[in-house]
């Protein structure tokens, strides 16, 4: 926060006055004024006391609740510390009627009020009218009575009072704006520069945006030929991960003092543009009285005034890239006034009269440097490593994006321009990292499912179905019935599928019940790595039609299934003894069942991860995408590319 910032503090005990609390500090936190309280600082951890000893020094004010708890007591040592570094401090309390003995045995929240006394800040002692509500963890005992009967004894021996007792939090904020402390915020709102509203995305790359220094300059002089005009656009067009966002945004940040507000919008559909509209009334950005309207319409006008009456803004409108965005956004325009769009897009159907920029791809040389500069410190270095980046750079095709995403990977995992060269190049193929078995032309999908049975059976005859049509295109499909043979151990063929390029699997209630379907995933899931990414790119989830899974007490009745499974594991094993249990290890049965549902990283898969593109193929066979849509698909996503 700036020096010239006004700083508060609200001393309470949460569990008595938590709620009070918050709605205090929500009303009177400003662009310039800070309110603290005392979770900020044990959060930080270290000691606590001398964290709030240190900020209520600089406070202006500081609001203190007395109720019936006192809350947590600092150890002594910690009250010798701050004796210790203010040595007047201890006489100036005595004077007060606060005897050394009396300090070692303070909460933390009467310390707050003593700590403001010393300082002589500004203190607003405030307490709750009789029967008022002080939430669900109020919990005063006789000792946390007294003890605080005590503090409010000395506060009034020196003429500290509580102000009239309130009666709810509208009440509490009412009392507190017509007090003293309405004074600091006056002088914060003095004090305060000019709000300078900004929602941009994210920070300039400073030095690391490299190669567009002509393309900032098109733009700055198409906005300064376009002076007479009400309102001045400009459509960035290129590639998708050419950098036209990144762009716009260094363009806005550099001429900062040129705008009275920059803005961003994002505008891949009409209703992303209405939205994101209508965010502009909230309390972050244009903080507009109408930013509580129930409709997104009254929100959306009440931005636009506010533009019309603070000209020279300037707004990003992003990723336009259908026809339907650019006709939502073409009506816009014509209600804009006084400021400078810049809307970026990979759509080419714009009005003629529109100014339009083509951003072309990073230049070769500029894709190298930048690859260098961003991975300086944290690459494994080589000698070859301008060879080695410039190669890199040709490969990605110049494109930011791409290039910001390469260069984050190899600093990440601090591996060197060859290294990841490889990797890309195993990926392009469509093989998994280190996978050499010397078939990668012929690649290996496998499928997991659950067995027919009388629940369904015509589960298997629509799995059948559809292997077979892969298997027309050329695609090798590999699946239990069709590749194992007597004597094989189904354990091996399990482990297979999880070290598969491509798993498909297809939920159904008794795949979720089955120890060996469980077994498969969690294999799939071990090599992985435990990835997230890595997993729920090689593995695809369907469910098959009727399959329970779609909702949260789906999930409660698989959870109570494998309960149950080990519940009656466990009492089998107590049962028993080892005598009986002959050549069965006690150690294999001690452990735990597979999980009560498929791991967390599949169900995150399930709910949000499905790719959107599949391929329609086969006939008569209908299966249900496991995202919840309730389209069906005729074949899984054998053809996928991702």
């Amino acid at each position: 926060m700036a020096d010239q910032g006004v700083k508060l503090f609200i001393s309470c005990v949460s569990d008595e006055f938590r709620g009070y609390r918050n709605a205090l500090r929500h009303a009177l936190t400003r662009p310039n004024v800070e309110v603290k309280i005392q979770e900020d600082f044990k959060a930080l951890g270290g000691d606590t006391l001398r964290m709030l000893e240190d900020y209520i020094e600089q406070c202006e004010a500081v609001v203190h609740f007395v109720g019936e708890m006192t809350g947590s007591t600092p150890v002594p040592s910690s009250v010798e510390d701050l004796l210790a570094r203010r040595p007047g401090f201890q006489a100036k309390l005595a004077k007060k009627g606060v005897a050394r003995e009396a300090l070692v045995s303070l909460s933390y929240t009467q310390w707050e009020a003593w700590l403001a006394i010393g300082f002589d800040r500004d203190l607003l002692i405030v307490a709750p009218a009789k029967g008022v509500d002080r939430g669900p963890r109020f919990d005063p005992t006789a000792a946390s009575r007294a003890l605080q009967a005590d503090h409010l004894k000395r506060l009034r021996a020196i003429d500290r009072y509580p102000g009239p007792p309130f009666t709810s939090a509208d009440d509490l904020i009412a009392q507190i704006f017509a007090s003293a402390i309405i004074d600091g915020l006056v002088k914060a709102a003095a004090a305060a520069p000019p709000r300078r509203p900004r929602n941009l995305p994210f920070a300039s790359l400073g030095p690391l945006f490299m190669g567009r220094d002509g393309a900032l300059d098109a733009l700055r002089a198409a906005f300064t030929s376009a002076k007479t005009a009400a309102v001045a656009i400009i459509v960035l067009r290129g590639l998708g991960g050419a950098g036209k966002t990144q762009l716009a945004i260094e363009y806005a940040l550099r001429h900062e003092s040129d705008y009275s507000a920059l803005l961003f919008v994002r505008a891949d559909d009409p209703a992303t543009l209405d939205a994101n509209l209508a965010a502009l009334a909230g309390r972050s950005v244009l903080g507009l009285p109408e930013k509580e309207a129930a409709h997104d319409a009254v929100k959306i006008e009440a931005a636009l005034r506010w533009l019309e009456a603070h000209p020279t803004w300037l707004m990003i409108l992003d990723n336009v890239d259908d026809e339907k965005a650019v006709a939502t956004v073409n009506k816009l325009m014509a209600r804009l006034k006084g400021g400078h769009v810049i809307v970026t897009a990979r759509a080419a159907n714009f009005p003629a009269s529109l100014r339009k920029l083509e951003l072309d791809v990073l230049h070769e040389d500029a894709a190298t440097e930048f690859l260098l500069a961003r991975t300086r410190d944290d690459r494994a270095r080589a000698d070859d490593d301008a060879v080695k980046a410039r190669e890199l750079a040709r490969e990605l095709g110049g494109l930011a994006l791409v290039l910001e995403h390469a260069g984050a990977y190899i600093a990440r995992q601090r591996i060197g321009f060859s290294r990841y060269l490889a990797l890309w190049r195993e990926i392009r193929e469509g093989r998994r990292p280190g996978y050499t078995d010397g078939r990668a032309s012929q690649k290996k999908w496998y499928v997991s499912y659950a067995w027919a049975d009388d629940s369904d059976p015509k589960r298997e005859q629509k799995i059948d179905a559809l292997c077979a049509d892969a298997e027309k295109r050329g695609l090798q499909i590999v699946r239990d019935r069709a590749t194992l043979v007597h004597g094989d151990r189904i354990s091996e063929f399990m482990r297979q599928i999880g070290e598969g390029d491509r798993v498909f699997v297809f939920l159904s209630d008794k795949y979720l019940h089955s120890p060996y379907c469980m077994f498969e995933l969690f294999e799939m899931w071990r090599n992985n790595r435990q990835n997230k990414s890595d997993f729920l790119r090689r593995v695809r989830f369907f469910t098959v039609d009727g399959a329970k899974i779609g909702k949260p007490r789906d999930w409660l009745e698989h959870a109570k299934f494998w309960k149950q499974e080990r519940d009656d594991l466990g009492q089998f094993h107590h049962r028993r003894s080892r005598r009986d249990l002959g050549c069965i290890r006690r150690s294999a049965l001690s452990r735990k069942p597979p999980p009560a549902r498929p791991p967390r990283h599949a169900g995150a898969g399930l709910d949000s991860r499905i790719p959107p593109r599949c391929r329609r193929a086969g006939r008569g066979v209908r299966l249900r995408r496991t995202k919840g849509a309730r389209r069906s698909l005729r074949l899984f996503a054998y053809h996928a590319r991702d």
